[in-house]
């Protein structure tokens, strides 16, 4: 009876007042449809729109740079416009590179997971969790090689050397074993310098006209050989002539046996 009287009370205050409970029409023939809810979205359509905000971003970004430099201005970020528009490109890039994650986590053998995983090295470096899945599925895949070029500027480690070394027996695009050997060469370099040499010797001999960036592989291995061999601690240092302060010619060689500092300036 309680329950009853409750029930008839709630109904007389709702009717007093205007309010009209009533069930969802049901959806008409010509109305829209419904908006679809972020969270039914799957990984591989949340990374596709967070790609297109990112290059929608990234041309806002570089649209409001040349206007700026139109003007003859220099570009700083204490300009309001450039300001907002760089937070808003790392804003959708760290978007990107979550939403990536994420694909290459659920679909990492297609097409679309290697995507994401080379999303994810462009913009938030060489993880091993994704290294590891271009390992086990895209190792011999010629599209990696965009990224090889970005590898050689990591760290070495084991994940690194053993997935790089995949690359170079495996993959049989000439170009991907070059930059994967000149990625390898480059990051040994600092610690393992005979290995670095060889592997330098190496891209001389098969990997030479291979292109990267506005160079070839073999003219950066003879510059990292000269390294190696002319300016490493140990090393003759190469003469070099020039005038002291008074104006007055000099060679380096001139103080051999002598404890030296140069000291290498320039103004611009």
């Amino acid at each position: 009876m309680n329950r009853i009287w409750r029930g008839a009370a709630l109904g007389l205050f709702f009717a007093s007042t205007g309010i009209i409970l009533a069930a969802d029409d049901p959806p008409k023939k010509d109305d829209p449809p419904a908006k679809k809810d972020d969270k039914a979205q799957t990984p591989t359509e949340k990374f596709a729109a967070a790609k297109k905000a990112n290059d929608e971003a990234n041309k806002n970004f570089n649209k409001v740079l040349s206007e700026i430099q139109k003007k003859g201005e220099r570009p700083s970020l204490e300009n309001k416009e450039l300001n907002e528009a760089f937070q808003a490109r790392n804003k959708t890039t760290q978007e990107v590179v979550k939403a990536a994650e994420a694909v290459a986590k659920e679909d990492p053998t297609s097409d679309t997971g290697l995507d994401a995983m080379i999303m994810v090295i462009n913009n938030g470096g060489p993880s091993p969790a994704i290294l590891k899945l271009i390992a086990e599925h895209h190792v011999t895949n010629p599209k990696i090689v965009p990224i090889l070029d970005r590898l050689a500027y990591g760290m070495l480690n084991k994940d690194m050397e053993d997935f790089l070394t995949k690359v170079m027996e495996k993959n049989t695009n000439k170009d991907a074993q070059g930059k994967a050997a000149f990625a390898l060469a480059s990051l040994m370099l600092r610690t393992r310098q005979a290995d670095a040499e060889k592997l330098f010797e190496k891209i001389m001999t098969d990997y030479k006209d291979v292109k990267t960036f506005n160079s070839t592989l073999g003219a950066r291995a003879e510059g990292s050989l000269f390294e190696i061999r002319n300016l490493s601690i140990g090393k003759v240092v190469p003469d070099i002539e020039g005038e002291d302060v008074d104006g007055k010619k000099f060679k380096l060689s001139d103080y051999r046996g002598k404890v030296v500092m140069l000291d290498f300036w320039g103004h611009w």
